[in-house]
């Protein structure tokens, strides 16, 4: 696991309260040393859930990932060939902060993290509609389909997908993450990062904090291996 920030620092990790679910996903993504190592030799990514490869040294804020939308029920939207309607692909390419084109389709992605991908057409002013399959992600499809009509309407809302609470304990855990992978003792990471103080070694092995410093690291491991696809699923 890289480090992408010193976890040293409080503020280094403030940004994550403001990351939406499919930014804090690369972040754990880009910790993963087969995904960095994939990278490298020019491996697919999809079996990471990429649909465009992206360096890992990019910050959330730099590489604007844009995920399958088999693996971001949550965010990912897929449009079709539909009954008349005011939504076009040439619409939704408009109102999008990133566009990009390949094989499969347009793949769009708007200011508030969602995505849409848009079917290749004759031109842009056919009429689409949302393609919502009845699955065990029908609420996440159908909130997703929500918030891009909302957005389509100028009212680009937040992603209502992770509490105050569990966005502070991924930033937590990404920290911690990132402190074990420098060579950081759990008890460091106690002080550090849970702002914990032991008088002796007895007070540091009794104390809960040892093992949430613990449970944060292996957290932060099984986020990067695989457990930040959840979160593009609104689990």
């Amino acid at each position: 696991m890289m480090s992408a920030a010193d976890w040293r620092r409080d503020e280094a990790y403030e940004h994550l309260d403001t990351l939406d679910p499919s930014a804090l996903a690369w972040e754990f993504l880009r910790r993963n040393p087969r995904y960095r190592a994939a990278y490298r030799a020019g491996d697919p990514v999809a079996p990471f859930g990429l649909r465009f490869p992206i360096d890992p040294d990019l910050s959330a804020a730099e590489a604007e990932p844009i995920w399958l939308t088999e693996v971001a029920p949550a965010i990912a939207v897929r449009m079709v060939a539909a009954a008349p309607s005011d939504v076009t692909s040439s619409g939704l390419a408009a109102a999008a902060a990133r566009r990009r084109l390949a094989d499969d389709g347009l793949h769009l992605r708007f200011p508030n993290g969602l995505q849409a991908r848009v079917p290749l057409l004759a031109d842009g002013r056919e009429s689409l509609g949302a393609l919502v399959p009845l699955d065990r992600h029908l609420l996440r499809r159908l909130a997703a389909v929500r918030a891009l009509r909302s957005g389509l309407a100028g009212r680009w809302r937040d992603l209502d997908l992770l509490s105050r609470a569990r966005r502070r304990r991924l930033a937590r855990a990404l920290r911690a993450g990132d402190a074990r992978s420098e060579g950081a003792s759990y008890r460091e990471i106690a002080e550090r990062v849970l702002g914990e103080r032991f008088a002796d070694s007895l007070a540091w092995r009794t104390s809960s904090a040892r093992a949430v410093a613990i449970r944060l690291c292996a957290a932060a491991h099984e986020l990067a291996g695989g457990g930040y696809l959840r979160l593009l699923a609104g689990r």
